[in-house]
């Protein structure tokens, strides 16, 4: 392999690039068989890895402070432009040619870079909820990576401090669900609730308003919003596509509320009937 213009950047600036034609290549080793849902979940729990995936989402991993991104890895010919859009990074850019990638990862890498970046230690859910107060998500067993990273990307946007899980909500750190979120879970503080639901009463003992959003119960958020808008503390709380809440999780909330809709329509998706709730909830609104 050639020889690679890496622009104008200075010499302390010149990314590690790193030329490999092997597969086997063991630096290649957080990469393989991506398109494995049950290997590469057991995969990077044992390795502590993730990947991110994407030109636009790799930029804003490594713009983002705090994570440790193992290695870049980027297809042959698209390095020039590749290099050129990302940020500097100190990490090693492992450039192979198209075919090996594909290869290794199991499909036909479009997006021309991934990053395997080191899964961060689990955080006690109470580290992540902001003392000065704001605007949470809490999201129960969504098991869609695209659902959750639409609600990573909702809550980044719509003014959101933190997302707190269940532990039945799937990967927030699965390669679909950060693509997905177009690099919000890097932004946003996350952590699982144990035990759940009943700890989410630590939330309402701290002064939160923990609104469950529920198509069945309660008053139209609309008409709550005002009040709840100029809450200092407010928790939204939203289900799986199907069931919606459990009847435990709505048990410990201290509103419910509904988004209203026409006549034959029951619900929304999880992700935009999420948006909708922390965009009434916004105080600035």
């Amino acid at each position: 392999m050639g020889a690679v213009a890496c622009g104008e950047r200075p010499p302390d600036q010149q990314p590690d690039l790193q030329p490999l034609d092997d597969p086997h290549d063991p630096r290649l080793a957080d990469y393989v068989n991506l398109r494995g849902p049950e290997f590469r979940r057991v995969w990077e729990r044992q390795a502590g890895v993730f990947v991110a995936e994407g030109q636009k989402v790799v930029g804003r991993l490594l713009s983002t402070p705090g994570w440790h991104v193992r290695s870049v890895l980027v297809a042959a010919d698209r390095l020039p432009r590749v290099l050129g859009a990302l940020p500097v990074t100190r990490s090693p850019v492992l450039v192979a040619a198209q075919p090996v990638i594909d290869r290794i990862t199991g499909f036909n890498l479009h997006r021309g870079v991934l990053a395997a970046v080191d899964r961060p230690p689990q955080r006690d859910w109470r580290e992540v909820v902001p003392p000065v107060g704001g605007r949470l998500l809490v999201v129960e067993d969504v098991n869609d990576q695209e659902n959750l990273g639409s609600l990573f990307r909702s809550a980044a946007a719509l003014g959101a401090a933190a997302v707190l899980l269940s532990p039945g909500t799937c990967d927030p750190l699965h390669r679909r669900t950060v693509r997905v979120s177009m690099g919000a879970v890097f932004r946003l503080p996350c952590a699982t609730v144990r035990p759940w639901p009943s700890a989410l009463t630590g939330l309402a003992a701290a002064g939160w308003e923990v609104v469950a959003l529920t198509p069945d119960a309660g008053a139209a958020l609309g008409s709550r919003a005002p009040a709840l808008r100029a809450h200092p503390r407010v928790a939204l709380l939203v289900g799986s596509e199907g069931p919606g809440l459990t009847e435990a999780a709505v048990g410990v909330a201290t509103r419910r509320a509904r988004i209203p809709m026409s006549p034959g329509v029951d619900s929304l998706n999880v992700a935009v009937a999420a948006s909708v709730g922390l965009y009434e909830l916004r105080p600035d609104r």
